[in-house]
């Protein structure tokens, strides 16, 4: 069994509230355990379409996915249960989704047309049995 820890925290104020008495708006933080986590690099060159292979990384479905572009954006499609070719915004630098209820089968990755080269760090979680 793998963990990730996950820790996301969203902090802000008006400018006119220089002492953030509004606090904190968003807070997630946890230990998550997946059957296995895998992390995969993509180098996209080209406009074509880049596939991420769970099958190559050990895995059948991923619960956590966690996308970082450097060098540029990059559109990221997902498949689940949910129907196919579900787009997140651009991971421009990151994107992420945990979704412990309805994984993701299918990943697809697509730097936009005549962009610079992009690579691509993926990490996967898959979900528990």
């Amino acid at each position: 069994m793998d963990v990730a820890n996950l820790n996301l925290s969203v902090l802000s104020h008006a400018a006119d509230d220089p002492g953030a008495s509004w606090g904190q708006d968003a807070a997630f933080e946890a230990v998550e355990a997946f059957d296995r986590v895998a992390r995969a690099e993509y180098t996209l060159d080209t406009d074509a379409t880049t596939t991420v292979s769970l099958a190559s990384l050990g895995l059948a479905s991923a619960s956590m996915v966690f996308v970082k572009a450097i060098g540029g954006r990059v559109r990221v499609r997902l498949t689940s249960a949910n129907g196919t070719l579900q787009a997140l915004p651009d991971a421009d630098p990151v994107a992420f989704i945990l979704s412990r209820h309805m994984p993701i089968t299918a990943i697809d990755l697509t730097r936009p047309a005549g962009s610079s080269t992009v690579r691509v760090r993926v990490a996967l979680g898959a979900p528990p049995p």
